[in-house]
């Protein structure tokens, strides 16, 4: 394991674990989420996904090696809220904007490995008899069946990333601060009976 992905892993642990609590993996797991629950979670996915991936095409050179338009998931989130009718959230800043490349590269890793726990989230929410049309749902299918092979490809670009020993740190306190913002967008839209 390379030394970025290994600070990566180490240094988000507790952050990823407290996401878990707030995005109500204890719901999701027991099939107990409501259908209000459930909006909750694609709001606050759409507002991480739409305004991380706003900065990151405007940098997009910086990731060159890695095809960041195949790992968009903002159309995918407007997607599944339209089936549902509900309304599209408005960002009320873009959370990544003047972030650095680390930096920027420690939030691609949260919403890459959300990616990759998706698939087992939407077996779960298939199985909630409280949800309907779920199997019509696209964001937590994640890439489908190329979910493994693209995390995969993003953990082999981690492995060969720009990134100076020195900046790795950087790219571990913009994990941890991308799991932050997940947390704030969790107590805006705090769960109501979900």
């Amino acid at each position: 394991m390379s030394e970025i992905i290994g600070a990566l892993r180490g240094g988000t642990k507790q952050h990823h674990d407290n996401v878990e609590v707030a995005m109500q993996s204890n719901q999701i797991m027991d099939k107990s989420l409501t259908h209000e629950g459930f909006l909750r979670l694609l709001r606050i996915n759409y507002l991480y996904m739409s305004t991380l991936e706003a900065v990151l095409a405007e940098n997009s050179e910086w990731f060159a090696g890695l095809n960041l338009q195949e790992r968009v998931k903002t159309p995918n989130l407007v997607s599944d809220l339209n089936l549902y009718g509900a309304e599209v959230p408005t960002a009320e800043s873009n959370y990544f904007e003047g972030w650095s490349f680390p930096r920027l590269l420690g939030a691609l890793y949260v919403a890459e490995g959300s990616s990759l726990g998706g698939q087992v989230i939407q077996r779960t929410l298939l199985a909630n008899d409280n949800l309907h049309d779920i199997d019509q749902t696209l964001f937590y299918k994640g890439y489908a069946e190329q979910t493994g092979p693209m995390w995969k490809q993003f953990m082999a670009y981690l492995e060969v990333a720009p990134v100076a020993p020195q900046d790795i740190p950087q790219v571990v306190i913009g994990a941890q601060d991308a799991f932050g913002i997940m947390m704030q967008l969790g107590e805006r839209f705090a769960p109501v009976n979900a």
